[in-house]
């Protein structure tokens, strides 16, 4: 088997973050259109911002640049090369900051208000090994939420682990609401969120589950 380390590596030496971050609109649309409502403010008080997976950075942009009272926000992901290319390569705001670690082994030294993470958790296999972590990531009233793609009722994303040779977690919608429940988290729900260009029965929208 591949290592995901190695695997987004490569695609960060091919550009391919670049295409993710074209092709990831449900992704931008679910952070302009729900992230605030989520999180039950009718103001904008401050708030803190980690996400995992952050690739090259697009997302701690895109919400910092979406949230004037977004005052901290913070970028892990697995891959060197997309962390490297996160810091480098884009212009970021003062306040954000990018680290590469695995999500198991990141110890974090402050708690957030909001954590995201997008087409990432499924690596983790099995995902179970989040559920005492959430704890040291997740201020005490905050949100957990992730996004994806790959779950059962999704036949088209039925051969990524094959096609990229690593080990994934792959779960219904039903199975990813239960694996949520045994988390430590105050409010459940999900909501699927179509691309634009879905024209077939066997087209599927991204899940989003808190």
């Amino acid at each position: 088997k591949n290592d995901v380390r190695d695997v987004f590596d490569g695609w960060a030496l091919q550009d391919l973050d670049s295409e993710l971050e074209i092709a990831n609109s449900t992704c931008r649309r679910f952070l302009e259109n729900d992230l605030r409502t989520l999180m039950n403010r009718s103001s904008d008080p401050p708030f803190s911002y980690l996400e995992f997976g952050s690739s090259n950075g697009w997302g701690i942009r895109y919400v910092t640049n979406l949230f004037p009272s977004c005052t901290r926000a913070l970028g892990i992901d697995v891959s060197p090369r997309m962390t490297w290319k996160a810091i480098n390569m884009f212009e970021n705001p003062p306040h954000a900051s990018f680290e590469c670690s695995d999500i198991l082994a990141y110890d974090p030294t402050e708690k957030f208000d909001v954590v995201f993470s997008f087409a990432t958790l499924y690596y983790i296999t099995p995902m179970e090994q989040l559920g005492s972590l959430i704890k040291n990531w997740v201020k005490p009233g905050g949100l957990f939420i992730a996004g994806t793609d790959f779950y059962t009722e999704n036949d088209a994303t039925s051969h990524w682990p094959s096609m990229m040779n690593l080990d994934m977690d792959r779960r219904s919608i039903s199975e990813w609401r239960s694996l949520f429940q045994t988390f430590p988290l105050i409010n459940i729900g999900h909501k699927l969120i179509a691309y634009h260009h879905l024209t077939s029965p066997t087209d599927h929208p991204t899940l989003f589950i808190w």
